[in-house]
């Protein structure tokens, strides 16, 4: 029998178990190995704290003697021992782990087993790997990485490289520091295919594994380089007062190493330190520079600048902080204002964004606050300084306020109107007094006189002192009492003055429980005769040049004092230019600006009754000229003049040449205009060549840095581009940049000078694409480059087809309104960025599309069955929808018109899931953008998904605003004859009689509800948009709602679609809506984010004199339709349908084409304008009646718009084309098209453009 023996035996019953004491019973089995005394070997034990781990150092017999040792070799002897169980011990703390042994000791015979005590641990922790030479290893030296880990287990490392390529072992070795938790890896001899990345691998004996990799570089021996990122691009902050905290985080990264520092305003080196209020750090091991700002100030706005620099090269990196703050006000206001008198006074405030100053006078107690003009004087970073001037006859209080658009404050300050200098002073000498500004001398018995005032309202008696002695009214000094309105006075008069009367005397009142105290020193001597003191007036002769200034000097010194009288060539000198001053109590001639006519003898003389002096000096020009100069001088002017003459010709033939040109294409009043012709009763789209272009739009083309393509048609293109310091607090900004190609026709590069005119004087909005500058210096050459605003993800309609398998309905299907708890868990918030990484994770319901019929609006028609209508979907070839290789979307393949803009979406990754609460802001968005554009009387002419851009942060902007109807008017657009017109989103009016309206706008936004709703779904599916769509609409059949709209959306659309334009809602009651029913904190959202546009448009209107769209007719229905001339003929008959057409359906509806359905716009239906009725309103109806109407419904002959005059009705064209999209062509009357053509053989520079390219895809 062997060891293997030994150990417990069980008997038991075969129903229990083992562990049952009353029902089993064991026996411990001991063998006698004598070569074996343990009965097993240790590797580890695991002891888990605060329980009993158990060592089984076990014997093989009961004479084995058995102890415990630690790693010094000490025996443990807190453990105790049992030969069945071995031995256990309490594990409290880690000092208890580590390496131990038994050793076992029988006789002379001994055996020891080794084994370490280890924590029972639930996991790794992961490595740390750090490259010792922090990535500045260089070819031939060596490799040193160091695996760190955590832990109170003995662990095991492992490297590799995850490239796959194995580790060359002559080439490497371990290292184990002191501690057994780390160990390094040197790779000796780098090469450069050393270089990658390499993994720690840790693993410990309770079969836990863990690992780590770092990236190794191998540089070359001349290879250096510095690399400064900032990996969120934020290098612009703005921050407001108070705040806690903000910080960058800059990646940094060269070679050789790097030394970095911080600047403020490149001039102020901030401290490598922490606690500070800038706390700046380099950490050289992470590669990252990080600059703490606490405790914000306004002191904080400037630039700070991310210096790195090795001994082979140096870069740096800018950030910049925009603190803002209400405004601080403070006041500098004299306490006293001299009356009648101008008195300037200035306020200083401290804010940013710069404030709004107002100056504000309060007059009298019972007054009110009037506003006084000021005007800013000095401007110094957020320091402004303003200024005004108040002339006062009264007391009363002065206010400065300033706001801008973070708060406003204000400091009201009094001032006190005074006849007296600084409101306490002595004044009124005598004449004959010598004076400066602390001594009074008189002579001996002339009479002395002084008086002293005060403006103070809370003071006391006014007292005299001589010597600082109280003087008393009596026989020798008079005091005499005075009042004013605005001083009370007091008058020391000495009748004869004496010698003993000198000394100082002092005015004195108590005022506010102090004394104020005003003092002059009284000399008085005998008379003494006036004597020159300092003169430069010697009897010779003074030469200069003119127009040097010049100066004549007679101080006199007498008591009494002396009058002095100027005399020039003996006769009296009185100074009548303000050039020549007299200064210093008439005692010096300043002559600021000398002239030729200054010439002459000057003379002073100073007088008083004790006699007189005088001095003399001649005056004379070094450079006057003489005759030969005289003819010089002739000559030059008459050089001078011919060359005028020459520069007025050539300057009058270059603007005649360049009127010529710019008229040639139709910009004859492109920068001034013709605002004398503008007609009010017109719409602006009617007439924008005849507003001026502001210069203030200029921008200089070589600060604009064109890049990618975003879009192109044949006739214009757009270009994503880089403008330089367009936008304040953006050093670069990326813009969008339109254009017209050198080939285009005129109409296109007219109609892009159109559009930069209404965006010069519409105003900005959030959601309207707005203006930053145009380039317009080589517009004579074709060259006009319009700069608006940049939107990454294009327009609605491609984004919309792009992402609608991301779509999340949030619709409840149980009640049928929106729930906006429906996918919260998808992160579903598009109001501050559109990107998001978490668009894989978010499931997207799988897309239904709801059967797009029509429903009829009269409320008596049935609709048709499955038979009679057919299976559209059969015919729905034309409804496809393609995606092009480049990404951009193109409804049905159709052929766009030459206006559209095709602006591509420029962005990479995933995005967002779509809901419904998205749909839902783009609406509200869009009609509050169509509200702004209606209330600035612009009409867009062409509203669809289609010209609606997605920008950053879910906000959408409107384009192409107005290019639609110029183009619709423009001649070579109707000679084309075969061009596209967006029928599907034209409401009835439009297609009828070509009336663009806002109420026809609204019929588009209806349709534009439609397009979000199906998620970029064609209008009208399974119909071709012919005379078969015009005819249903007359009907009143409308579209059915989308499969995701709520029904407040629908019944919107509805309203939008009602064939009375005057009946549908504005765009400000639709705003109103949709904003409703959405959030209240997001409509407060979209709301706020438009306050910065409305403060540049008040400032826009407050800085500009007139505003021209103000002044022109608004373009809705009742103003188009019914305009108001002095010479429109009336006419007696009255029209049952007063000009709408009957909305009675006429033919059970099908989506088929029915031949016969068609518009005929047979020339015989007009009226010769030969004949009595030709000349007056045309009142013929633009369809015929199809077989099959009843004859109770509306004959299609009867008049339809009796409001319209003659040439307000459209020619009537024989056929409408057919095309296989979204549009029909429109033809022109035969007549019409002749009359143009003699117009072209009068103008022969003028070109047209005859056919159906998309002319203006690319212009936004």
């Amino acid at each position: 029998m062997t060891y293997h023996y030994v150990g417990f035996y069980y008997c038991h019953y075969e129903d229990t178990y083992k562990e049952d004491e009353d029902n089993s019973a064991s026996v411990y089995l001991f063998v006698h190995d004598e070569k074996h005394l343990a009965v097993e070997p240790l590797v580890s034990v695991l002891a888990v704290q605060y329980q009993t781990a158990v060592i089984p150092c076990r014997p093989t017999s009961k004479d084995v003697e058995v102890t415990l040792h630690d790693e010094y070799g000490n025996e443990v002897s807190t453990a105790d021992y049992n030969p069945k169980t071995g031995f256990s011990f309490f594990y409290v703390d880690a000092a208890q782990l580590g390496y131990h042994y038994c050793e076992f000791t029988r006789n002379d015979t001994s055996f020891t087993v080794d084994f370490f005590i280890d924590a029972a641990v639930s996991h790794l922790d992961t490595p740390e790997v750090t490259d010792l030479k922090k990535g500045h290893t260089v070819v031939g030296e060596e490799i040193a990485l160091r695996c760190t880990v955590t832990s109170q287990n003995s662990v095991t490392f492992k490297w590799k490289r995850e490239d796959g390529i194995k580790l060359d072992p002559n080439r490497i070795k371990y290292m184990t520091p002191e501690s057994l938790t780390a160990q390094e890896l040197h790779i000796k001899n780098a090469l450069l295919e050393d270089a990658g990345q390499y993994t720690c691998q840790v693993s410990d004996n309770q079969q836990h594994t863990t690992a780590a990799t770092v990236q190794v570089k191998v540089l070359g021996a001349d290879e250096y380089y510095i690399n400064i990122t900032e990996p969120n691009d934020i290098r612009y902050m703005v921050s407001h007062v108070g705040e806690e905290m903000i910080q960058w985080v800059v990646h940094v990264d060269g070679h050789p190493e790097v030394i970095v520092r911080w600047l403020k305003n490149h001039n102020e080196t901030i401290k490598m330190e922490s606690g500070s209020k800038y706390e700046a750090s380099y950490n050289a091991t992470r590669k990252t520079a990080v600059l703490k700002i606490k405790t914000i100030a306004m002191s904080d706005f400037g630039t700070y600048t991310l210096d790195a620099k090795n001994s082979r090269t140096e870069k740096s990196m800018d950030f910049f902080l925009n603190v803002t703050d209400k405004p601080a006000v403070q006041m500098k206001v004299p306490r006293f204002f001299p009356m009648g008198k101008p008195v300037k006074v200035t306020c200083n405030i401290a804010a940013n964004p710069p404030p709004k100053i107002h100056w504000e006078l309060k007059s009298c107690s019972e007054c009110s606050f009037v506003p006084i003009s000021g005007h800013t004087v000095d401007e110094e970073g957020f320091h402004f300084t303003s200024e005004t001037t108040v002339l006062a006859n009264n007391s009363g209080l002065l206010k400065c306020s300033a706001s801008n658009l973070i708060g406003t404050d204000e400091e009201i300050k009094p001032f006190i109107v005074t006849d007296v200098e600084d409101g306490f002073n002595l004044f009124a000498y005598e004449e004959d007094a010598v004076l400066n500004s602390t001594h009074a001398i008189f002579a001996e018995g002339d009479r002395i006189a002084f008086t002293c005032g005060s403006s103070y309202t809370d003071h006391g008696p006014i007292i005299w002192l001589l010597d600082g002695k109280v003087l008393t009214a009596n026989e020798k000094y008079v005091i005499e009492k005075s009042y004013t309105d605005h001083s009370n006075r007091s008058t020391m008069n000495i009748l004869f003055g004496k010698k003993e009367d000198s000394g100082k005397y002092t005015c004195r009142i108590e005022n506010r429980d102090k004394f104020l105290e005003k003092d002059i020193y009284v000399t008085v001597t005998d008379p003494i005769k006036p004597v020159l003191v300092q003169t430069n007036m010697r009897g010779g002769v003074s030469e200069t040049e003119y127009p040097l200034s010049y100066k004549l000097i007679c101080k006199v010194f007498g008591v009494p004092k002396p009058q002095i009288t100027w005399y020039k060539n003996d006769v009296v000198f009185h100074p009548s230019e303000g050039r020549i001053m007299e200064l210093g109590g008439n005692q010096v001639l300043y002559f600021n600006r000398t002239d030729v006519m200054d010439e002459g003898t000057y003379s002073c003389s100073a007088r008083n009754r004790m006699g007189g002096i005088s001095a003399q000096q001649v005056l004379k020009f070094k450079n006057i000229p003489r005759y030969f100069w005289l003819f010089v001088v002739i000559g030059f002017l008459v050089v001078l003049f011919i060359a005028a003459i020459i520069y007025i010709i050539i300057k009058t033939r270059r603007e005649k040449k360049l009127q010529r040109e710019l008229k040639k294409i139709g910009l004859a009043n492109f920068e001034k205009g013709a605002v004398e012709n503008i007609n009010p009763e017109l719409g602006i789209d009617d007439q924008a060549e005849l507003l001026p272009y502001d210069k203030k739009w200029e921008f200089p083309i070589e600060r604009l840095k064109l890049g990618k393509q975003l879009g192109s048609g044949a006739f214009g293109v757009v270009m994503k581009g880089e403008a330089k310091n367009i936008v304040d607090g953006e050093p670069v900004t990326t813009v969008a940049v339109k254009m017209v190609k050198k080939n285009a026709d005129n109409t296109y590069i007219k109609a892009l000078a159109s559009e930069l005119k209404i965006m010069v004087h519409l105003g900005k909005h959030l959601n309207v694409v707005n203006l930053l500058g145009a380039c317009t210096k080589n517009v004579v050459k074709r060259e006009l480059m319009v700069i608006v605003e940049y939107c990454r993800y294009g327009n609605l309609q491609n984004y919309l087809l792009r992402h609608r398998d991301n779509f999340i309905n949030q619709i409840d299907p149980r009640t049928g309104k929106i729930d906006y708890t429906i996918g919260q868990e998808y992160d579903l918030d598009r109001s501050y960025s559109v990107s998001s990484n978490k668009s894989n994770n978010c499931y997207s319901p799988s897309m239904k599309y709801a059967a797009l019929t029509f429903s009829n609006h009269s409320g008596n028609s049935i609709l048709p069955t499955q038979s009679e209508m057919g299976d559209y979907r059969s015919s729905a070839g034309t409804q496809m929808t393609t995606l092009p290789d480049d990404g951009t979307v193109l409804s049905n393949n159709s052929i766009q018109p030459e206006w559209r803009s095709n602006y591509k979406g420029d962005y990479k990754g995933n995005v967002k899931p779509i809901c419904t609460k998205d749909l839902l802001a783009w609406s509200f968005q869009v009609a509050r953008g169509m509200e702004y554009l209606a209330s600035r009387k612009v009409l867009h002419g062409d509203l669809a998904a289609r010209n609606i851009l997605l920008s950053d942060n879910n906000i959408v902007k409107i384009c192409d605003f107005g290019l639609a109807k110029s183009m619709y008017k423009s001649d070579n657009y109707k000679k084309q004859g075969d061009c596209p017109l967006p029928i599907k989103w034209m409401a009835i009016e439009s297609i009828r009689d070509r009336i663009f309206s806002t109420q026809s706008d609204v019929w588009s936004f209806g349709i534009v509800l439609w397009e979000l709703f199906s998620l970029a779904r064609t209008p009208y599916p399974g119909m071709e948009a012919d005379e078969r769509l015009y005819h249903k609409l007359v009907d009143g059949y409308r579209m059915e709602a989308p499969e995701y709209s709520p029904k407040e959306i629908y019944r919107l659309m509805s309203e939008c679609w009602l064939t009375n334009p005057l009946s549908r809602p504005s765009f400000g009651k639709l705003s109103e809506t949709l904003g409703n029913l959405l959030e209240d904190t997001l409509r407060k959202h979209y709301v706020d984010l438009n306050d910065p546009y409305l403060a540049m448009n008040t400032k826009m209107i407050e800085e500009s004199s007139n505003d021209y769209l103000a002044m022109v007719s608004p373009p809705t229905f009742e103003a188009i339709a019914t305009p108001n001339y002095q010479n429109d003929m009336v006419t007696d008959q009255q029209f049952e349908d007063q000009g709408y057409m009957s909305m009675k359906p006429n033919t059970i509806f099908s989506p088929r084409y029915d031949e016969g359905q068609v518009f005929d716009f047979s020339p015989n239906n007009r009226k010769s304008l030969h004949s009595e009725e030709g000349g007056g309103h045309e009142l013929l109806p633009m369809l015929h009646p199809h077989q099959g109407e009843s004859d109770t419904d509306t004959p299609l002959q009867s008049p339809m718009a009796v409001s319209n005059p003659t040439y307000h009705q459209l020619p009537l064209a024989g056929n409408i084309v057919k095309t296989a999209d979204n549009y029909v062509n429109m033809l022109q009357n035969k007549q019409i098209i002749k009359d143009s053509k003699k117009e072209d053989i009068e103008k022969p520079d003028a070109s047209y453009v005859n056919s159906c390219s998309r002319d203006w895809e690319a212009v936004v």
